[in-house]
């Protein structure tokens, strides 16, 4: 399926993750016809509505963006916002139980390839350990905040899983963290060794803490897999 088969709508939201050179064709699609209503949609699906509109109003600050979308975009970035804070909260607390944890896919792009956290739409918090830290890690997420999620999912279902089944936030937020012991599912063609993304792994310093993340070709494997 090429760009162009697309609808506008969906174009036009796929072409505000890219840069300045998706301009023109960003402001040529403005110039056409937008149901709002259905970019909303699409917008609030892909967690995209922020990005979408600080894109559409600095591209168009005229431009009559419709309130459903300020909505979305508000509420997203308050969800955001929220899950960097449980994120912190829940390194730092691994931190000081001597667990060191890889931040993968959202997390981990939000702080490596995005000018800010709060750009890279996510859903959840997925950290790598290392296998035999996961009993203590389980407990430290426990004492933390979170809530073990095998009430919601069976252990069975799990098994052979990349990660342990989610975590939720025990005060009700939306937001869950999955703890992970693998890159990838058991069998999959891709997967790398835990033990040589942990290796590889580059720490950065961000706003005075460390932040750990994957080496920079194990990053884009993971993105490009999920």
């Amino acid at each position: 399926m090429s760009l162009s088969s697309l609808p506008a709508e969906a174009r036009l939201l796929l072409l505000t993750a890219g840069g300045r050179e998706m301009d023109p064709a960003l402001t040529s699609l403005l110039d056409g016809t937008i149901n709002w209503d259905k970019l909303s949609l699409l917008a609030d699906r892909e967690q995209a509505a922020p990005v979408l509109l600080a894109r559409l109003t600095e591209l168009r600050p005229e431009l009559e963006i419709g309130a459903a979308l300020r909505r979305l975009a508000m509420v997203s970035a308050f969800h955001l916002r929220l899950l960097q804070r449980r994120l912190y909260e829940t390194i730092a607390a691994l931190d000081a139980a001597g667990i060191e944890a890889v931040l993968l896919k959202g997390a981990g792009l939000g702080h490596s390839a995005y000018p800010a956290f709060t750009d890279r739409p996510m859903g959840d918090i997925d950290l790598l350990v290392a296998r035999e830290c996961i009993p203590a890690a389980r407990e430290v997420l426990l004492a933390s905040g979170w809530a073990g999620g095998r009430k919601r999912h069976s252990d069975e279902v799990y098994r052979g899983h990349q990660h342990l089944p989610p975590f939720y936030d025990a005060n009700g937020t939306p937001v869950w963290v999955e703890l992970h012991t693998d890159f990838c599912s058991e069998g999959h063609p891709f997967r790398l060794a835990p033990e040589a993304v942990l290796a590889r792994a580059r720490r950065l310093t961000v706003e005075g803490r460390t932040i750990v993340v994957p080496e920079v070709h194990d990053q884009l494997l993971h993105a490009c897999i999920h």
